[in-house]
């Protein structure tokens, strides 16, 4: 008896704590530390984006709708009822539908909207993942019945490890295509936990005698309806819109008063190299033109195939002048497109960079401004990155240089930008830099 309690208090302590953690999680994912790392993946998985990949996805997001979740619930209640499991019922619908209308009401509660770039059409809000909540909470307590029906270790493990992996896919398919957050799972994950540990408490400590099993049929019932209504009433809601067009007359302005930041940065938001051109171009094809006149490659975007083919080039010391280039953030995204240019050894395993980000700043006569950072490759460090020279304005003049000779710059100045700074790049290696940068307007 005295066991049973205390399996008990650690269950309620259990539930509690994944409680705390579910609010705390609501909290910290408005603040500009959380809204950065949601930008920053969210950005990342872009630069990623594999159609075959997202394609695998969408099936498996699919496994966490609620329109999958709810017959596949029928069905498993029905099997129960025929072989007469009546105790594993009630349990199965505390979780799932428990965590279906606690979701549903947060959501209509805290009604945080979508991201704008989803690849996926969703009417409802974004906060806590649904998905995340039921996956955990249904696959879990799947997950927990099966632990205790069947009886061999090995068996066990294996069934734990499939259901694990399905729940954490479900999670990643969310964010990866980018109809949430990563704090939106994350919140979802712990919702999902607090139900699961209600059915399993509940599943642990009361005996099923005591219910007849007409009240078994009306509660779930009840349950079933409610956690449909609750999910099919819930507001349709706009998506978070992409960032307004600033028109201005003086760019530096921007960067100035907090608008646009002068340095890349980490997901954790650290600071680091800051930003060695500002550029104002036409459109995206003047500027590719004028880099590429200038004797500078347009990189590839990076795919596991591309990877795998730079991997072996990497290895015979091939030359590969469109090879991909690492991603770097800057105000909370990778950048839109990358240059590299081979040095006279003319190999994979030495390059010059630049990193290009399209601005969603426009001059008053209709120029787009586009930062670019600048660094140089001499060798490599592993495999799969390079060692990044810590001289970064040498670089930035090497870069200047070539663009200066194409003719197509209309103006230029070399101003003051931040103030000497020395410090860790994207790949960890040490820069220096007299904190200048070239504002170039081209023709």
């Amino acid at each position: 008896m005295k066991k049973k309690k205390r399996k008990k208090l650690i269950g309620l302590v259990i539930l509690a704590l994944l409680w705390a953690v579910f609010l705390l999680v609501s909290k910290l994912e408005t603040t500009n530390y959380f809204l950065g790392i949601n930008l920053k993946l969210q950005n990342l998985f872009i630069a990623f984006e594999y159609q075959k990949l997202a394609a695998f996805l969408k099936i498996v997001t699919f496994l966490g709708n609620w329109q999958f979740i709810f017959p596949l619930t029928l069905l498993i209640i029905f099997l129960l009822w025929k072989y007469k499991k009546f105790k594993y019922i009630f349990p199965l619908l505390l979780s799932t539908a428990g965590a279906q209308i606690c979701n549903s009401i947060l959501k209509a509660i805290l009604q945080k909207p979508r991201s704008f770039s989803s690849l996926i059409s969703e009417t409802s809000f974004s906060f806590p993942s649904g998905h995340a909540a039921i996956s955990i909470a249904f696959y879990g307590i799947l997950a927990y019945f099966a632990f205790i029906v069947v009886k061999k270790n090995s068996s066990r493990k294996v069934s734990f490890l499939i259901f694990l992996i399905l729940i954490l896919l479900v999670g990643f398919s969310r964010i990866y295509l980018r109809t949430h957050f990563y704090s939106d799972v994350l919140a979802g994950y712990f919702l999902g936990a607090v139900w699961l540990t209600l059915g399993i408490l509940w599943f642990k400590s009361i005996s099923f005698k005591i219910m007849p099993k007409t009240i078994i049929v009306i509660i779930s019932v009840i349950i079933l309806i409610a956690s449909s209504l609750f999910y099919f009433s819930l507001p349709k809601v706009e998506q978070i819109k992409p960032p307004k067009v600033i028109i201005t007359n003086n760019v530096i302005l921007e960067f100035n008063n907090g608008t646009l930041p002068k340095f890349t940065e980490k997901l954790s938001r650290k600071r680091q190299q800051p930003l060695s051109f500002l550029i104002l171009a036409k459109d995206d094809r003047e500027l590719i033109d004028v880099f590429k006149k200038a004797g500078w490659f347009l990189a590839d975007r990076i795919t596991l195939k591309r990877s795998l083919i730079e991997l072996l080039e990497v290895i015979e010391n091939k030359p590969d002048p469109t090879a991909t280039v690492h991603p770097s953030i800057w105000n909370n995204t990778v950048q839109n497109f990358s240059f590299s240019k081979p040095t006279a050894k003319n190999t994979i395993r030495q390059r010059h960079h630049g990193r290009v980000w399209k601005t969603n700043v426009k001059t008053v006569t209709g120029q787009t401004l586009y930062v670019v950072t600048a660094s140089y490759d001499p060798r490599m460090k592993t495999f799969f990155s390079h060692k990044v020279d810590a001289d970064i304005d040498a670089e930035r003049e090497f870069l200047f240089k070539d663009l200066l000779k194409t003719g197509e710059i209309e103006s230029y100045s070399k101003i003051n930008f931040v103030a000497p700074t020395q410090g860790r790049n994207f790949q960890g290696d040490f820069f220096y830099t007299d904190g200048k940068a070239y504002l170039i307007y081209l023709k």
